[in-house]
């Protein structure tokens, strides 16, 4: 937002994860969020929790017109960001469906983008058995209203690589996804 109203030419936007006491890690073992097998299935018929990860992450942000015309060396455009609230859910583990296809709408009514010309999402996708559904069954209702067809776009998750780095994910995923791009890779 401080680029958008010129209160600052450059932003540097980070995330970290650090699990550093034991304490942590065994009341989300006590809570079940963690995997019984220590391995992250998103989207699959075997997820059974997550796996969590560590992270230290950071990108630089500037206007494109600026970096474009100082040769900065430029590996995505950001086109909208957008954020909600679940409001009352089943809990942590359990998004709420219904604000999430509200804020894919909402986010590709403003940037103009349909559906359609979409071909990559990196999602949040924990590999939990009710939480990626819920996310899935948002992004398909979305997906379906502008008659996108099936297959059209790919959708990943990087937790069963490096584990769920929590209030790192975001920033990690955008990586990811920045990453993904660069060398054409999935």
């Amino acid at each position: 937002l401080s680029l958008k109203n010129d209160d600052c030419d450059i932003a540097v936007v980070a995330g970290a994860s650090l699990i550093s006491r034991p304490e942590t890690y065994l009341g989300m073992v006590h809570s079940g969020m963690i995997a019984s097998d220590g391995k992250c299935y998103a989207f699959d018929q075997r997820a059974n929790g997550l796996i969590p990860g560590e992270a230290v992450a950071v990108i630089i942000l500037r206007k494109f017109s600026i970096a474009e015309k100082e040769n900065n060396r430029i590996y995505a455009k950001i086109l909208g960001t957008g954020i909600n609230y679940d409001g009352k859910t089943n809990g942590i583990t359990a998004p709420n469906g219904k604000a999430q296809a509200e804020l894919y709408r909402k986010l590709y009514r403003k940037i103009g983008i349909c559906t359609k010309e979409i071909e990559y999402i990196i999602s949040h996708g924990t590999g939990t058995k009710l939480g990626d559904p819920i996310e899935m069954n948002a992004l398909d209702e979305v997906f379906r209203e502008d008659d996108c067809p099936p297959g059209n776009c790919a959708v990943t998750s990087v937790k069963p690589n490096i584990g769920h780095t929590l209030a790192a994910s975001g920033i990690v995923n955008v990586i990811s996804l920045v990453m993904a791009m660069r060398h054409k890779l999935i």
